[in-house]
């Protein structure tokens, strides 16, 4: 039986993914993220494949052509791909819930499945279904217990920075030679968030995505490489979308936490909040802080002109159309920033894969009420929530549109999907839009939107 998540109507797709009879085809979305479950049935058909039937992708993290999850590359390896670790330790590392090579949750595969899962009666279906998707691995997708994260106190001038950047720099360049008509990127980086303390107070909050000192600019987080093929690919004619990232830093909904000590940047377990409060009317050094403060790569088309246009931030909203908790607002993105549906999106899982009962088993109501049946049998499919599942709900509905109009550029897609979405209004003390804080609500645009927009 197929069940459809919620987020297709809400964001007028049809229940069967698309509109009007587009869904997607003839259009490529490369999707760059973590590891991809394949053969999983729902998928199996999204994915270009070679004459061996081997899916044609690319692993930039582990260095080779396989973007399987690591059991099922050590499984069945391919010719001539070694990899670094055995399933005797990873299952080591589940056991003692080690940082290192610990359990996947297949991000990849419920972002893919967002975007293209098929429309073949069982499962779930994308808002696209009948997309190319091109798999993409950035990173490697294990889960680490709250408790081992670190903030890394990460610069853009660390060789780590430079070693992403090379990373970013190759994923985009392999979605160009696949001719991506979207690119979707649901992950971020940034850098090491600011520790700010209250005047006069011991208390304390962590400022991500904001520039506070000269020496470092916008432009930074992505080095000269990875800068060159993000402005090729627009000039190419490709769609770029953001996810605007999970701070929370958003005017509406939004709440950040707030510490009674030093911040212990080397482990995010290690940091027990005492309260938390709004994001409106803070301060630092005499500068008054936005509101709305998205991650710094979903605007970053504001640091080049060649980029403006192309590049979509997304943010998340609920079922309500309410931006969610947890999502951080357009701020400064505004001008070309969608809200999409983000909270417990339905979509793909690894088969067997029961993430959300073993990690969050309080959650387990919520998932149910919102379609999520696999808590107990793992059957391939669960539930999510953060700007990545939203994000791909507005590369979807760019394949579609684009499957629609097969001559439409792409800023003149990107402008489409701006003009057909409803703008929201904020429900906070000022009654007034807001357009800082989600800008638009996306619906699927019209099949019968011009081309020429």
């Amino acid at each position: 039986m197929q069940v459809p998540s919620y987020a297709l109507g809400l964001a007028g797709a049809d229940n069967a993914g698309g509109s009007s009879g587009y869904k997607g085809q003839g259009v490529t979305v490369a999707v760059i993220d973590g590891e991809f479950d394949v053969d999983h049935p729902d998928l199996a058909g999204a994915f270009r494949r070679d004459v061996r039937g081997n899916v044609i992708g690319r692993n930039v993290r582990e260095g080779h052509d396989d973007v399987r999850p690591i059991e099922q590359r050590i499984a069945s390896p391919r010719p001539n791909i070694r990899e670094s670790g055995t399933v005797a330790d990873k299952k080591h590392a589940e056991t003692n819930r080690e940082a290192n090579f610990s359990r996947e949750i297949l991000h990849g595969t419920h972002v893919a499945g967002i975007i293209g899962a098929r429309d073949n009666q069982q499962g779930g279906v994308g808002i696209a279904p009948r997309a190319t998707i091109i798999p993409i691995v950035l990173f490697r997708d294990y889960f680490t217990p709250s408790e081992h994260r670190s903030w890394s106190r990460r610069d853009p001038a660390s060789d780590s920075y430079n070693k992403s950047n090379e990373r970013v720099a190759v994923s985009v360049a392999f979605a160009r030679a696949q001719n991506a008509f979207v690119i979707n990127g649901s992950w971020g980086r940034g850098r090491s968030p600011y520790e700010v303390t209250f005047h006069n107070s011991v208390r304390r909050y962590l400022l991500p995505n904001y520039i506070m000192h000269a020496d470092y600019r916008h432009e930074d987080i992505f080095h000269a490489n990875a800068r060159a093929e993000w402005e090729r690919a627009a000039q190419e004619g490709r769609a770029i979308v953001f996810a605007a990232g999970n701070d929370g830093w958003n005017s509406e909904t939004g709440r950040i936490k707030i510490f009674d000590r030093p911040i212990n940047f080397d482990s995010r377990g290690a940091n027990k909040e005492v309260s938390f409060r709004n994001t409106r009317g803070l301060r630092v050094n005499g500068r008054a802080i936005p509101a709305n403060i998205p991650a710094m790569e979903s605007s970053y088309f504001l640091t080049s002109n060649i980029l403006r246009g192309s590049w979509l931030a997304v943010v998340n909203v609920t079922k309500q159309k309410i931006i969610a908790r947890s999502s951080n607002g357009c701020g400064i993105a505004k001008d070309y920033c969608l809200a999409a549906p983000g909270t417990y999106v339905r979509s793909t899982f690894a088969d067997g894969e029961q993430y959300d009962v073993a990690d969050e088993p309080q959650f387990i109501s919520t998932n149910r009420k919102y379609g999520d049946i696999d808590e107990e049998t793992g059957d391939g499919y669960g539930t999510y929530s953060g700007t990545s599942m939203a994000a791909p709900m507005v590369s979807g509905a760019l394949a579609v549109l684009k499957s629609k109009h097969p001559r439409m550029t792409a800023r003149q897609a990107v402008k489409a999907v701006l003009c057909t979405a409803t703008e929201l209004r904020e429900s906070g003390r000022t009654g007034v839009t807001k357009r800082t804080v989600t800008r638009q609500f996306l619906p699927v645009p019209p099949a019968t939107t011009p081309a020429t927009v």
